[in-house]
């Protein structure tokens, strides 16, 4: 059985499977390929950037370099017309994998110098990144300047969903529901979902005997009824 996938670029590992279940937390990887999940759910097409890439305008891109700016600006690949891009925000330090304490999400529309900032815990140490985040984008994508907004936020009941709940407010928008839909319940069924299809997809040509077999898989949402993690 597949020890390995890769959904549109999101790469997940057969053990990270858990991390959908409560009461874990959901890392940078689980989150990546909930976005892949969420843009093969909505028609509207915002850029979801990877939380690789979040980390890299945080913690490593030089600023002051024009040239790795102008690098990172031709990888802002906007996927419709309307230039909005989405990220979450993490409280890290470092680039290691589930290093932070914290997930929120930003919503950054270009044309309009808007960004918006969303928190299931209300207004967090997150709001200071989420700034920060919003100017770097700003210089990155040469605008003359971004008004920021927190904006009130349903929340999280526990120490462990705001991951989900950065991800369901961010579906919810894509969607055009608003806000008032994200609720415990509603959190707790989009991860089982999110659980449901990964599972699906690591059942897709199942080798038993290679321990490290690595699929690459198109959208898959067949009955995984007999798939465990």
């Amino acid at each position: 059985m597949a020890q390995e996938i890769n959904y549109r670029d999101a790469v997940l590992e057969r053990p990270e499977l858990a991390l959908f279940r409560p009461p874990k937390w959901l890392n940078d990887r689980t989150i990546a390929f909930a976005m892949k999940l969420i843009e093969d759910d909505v028609q509207v097409r915002w850029l979801l950037l990877d939380p690789a890439v979040y980390a890299f305008v945080m913690l490593q891109c030089d600023f002051d370099d024009e040239e790795e700016v102008a690098d990172l600006r031709k990888g802002l690949t906007f996927p419709g017309d309307r230039r909005v891009l989405a990220t979450v925000i993490n409280d890290a330090g470092s680039l290691h994998v589930g290093a932070g304490s914290h997930w929120s999400l930003l919503v950054y529309d270009v044309e309009a110098n808007f960004a918006r900032h969303y928190d299931s815990m209300g207004r967090s140490t997150n709001e200071a990144r989420a700034r920060q985040c919003a100017e770097k984008l700003r210089v990155c994508l040469g605008r003359p300047a971004v008004t920021f907004e927190t904006v009130e936020t349903p929340r999280q009941t526990n120490p462990y969903d705001c991951g989900a709940y950065a991800l369901a407010v961010v579906r919810a928008l894509m969607l055009g529901e608003g806000l008032a839909g994200v609720t415990l319940e509603a959190v707790a069924s989009l991860r089982a979902e999110f659980a449901r299809r990964a599972r699906a997809m690591f059942g897709v040509g199942a080798t038993p005997t290679k321990s490290k077999t690595r699929l690459n898989v198109s959208p898959y949402f067949g009955d995984d009824s007999t798939i465990s993690s």
